[in-house]
């Protein structure tokens, strides 16, 4: 494969395009060659910019992870008034909808991938686990075991929210459908009732 040259700076966009296709098809178990195919260059390009498939698979699931956190950022910036939850994971699931390889990604490959990758995923519940506690009514809390409870029902919504959303981008039935229609208020009510967020 002769390849296109390797330094271009805008090849580390590509090369991480490309390798999130392929490893949403193949999981951490695809190839350096088969990435390299994928984009065109040759397996040395790919190592030009990361150091190995653990680097580059974890620089995908971070960039995936990013682009669903802009959809909700955008969908807040859109927003006449505070974005409701509903409003908040519409705007998730909507990305997982349109970027469903990607969604696959982060939801599913992540959690047998490398550390790095894993602690992506981590920064990622995170993220999403403080926008939920920041939607709570009364928060901060004074009192530390309301303060406690917060933080486990943010937790609870959270990994139920990840849960649901892994078995979405691989096929299996939520409560009985695949229907996002049913799905996302589904969500947003069990997330009222866990955490009282609007």
């Amino acid at each position: 494969m002769a390849g296109r040259p390797a330094h271009r700076p805008s090849r580390r966009a590509e090369i991480i395009e490309a390798a999130t296709r392929v490893f949403a098809e193949k999981g951490p178990r695809a190839s350096m060659i088969e990435i390299a195919r994928e984009c065109g260059l040759s397996p040395t390009a790919l190592y030009y910019h990361f150091a190995g498939k653990d680097e580059l698979f974890s620089a995908a699931v971070e960039t995936v992870a990013e682009q669903v956190e802009e959809a909700t950022a955008q969908a807040e910036r859109d927003a006449t008034s505070p974005l409701p939850m509903y409003q908040a994971v519409e705007a998730v699931w909507r990305w997982n909808a349109e970027h469903h390889n990607e969604a696959r990604l982060l939801y599913s490959w992540t959690t047998s991938g490398p550390p790095a990758a894993r602690s992506a995923r981590e920064r990622f519940v995170d993220y999403y686990r403080h926008k939920v506690l920041d939607r709570m009514p009364g928060r901060p809390r004074e009192n530390s075991i309301d303060d406690l409870v917060d933080r486990l029902a943010a937790r609870t919504y959270m990994t139920l929210a990840m849960g649901m959303s892994e078995a979405w981008v691989n096929g299996e039935p939520i409560g009985g459908t695949h229907d996002q229609g049913q799905i996302v208020p589904a969500l947003a009510v069990v997330s009222r009732r866990l955490t009282g967020a609007p």
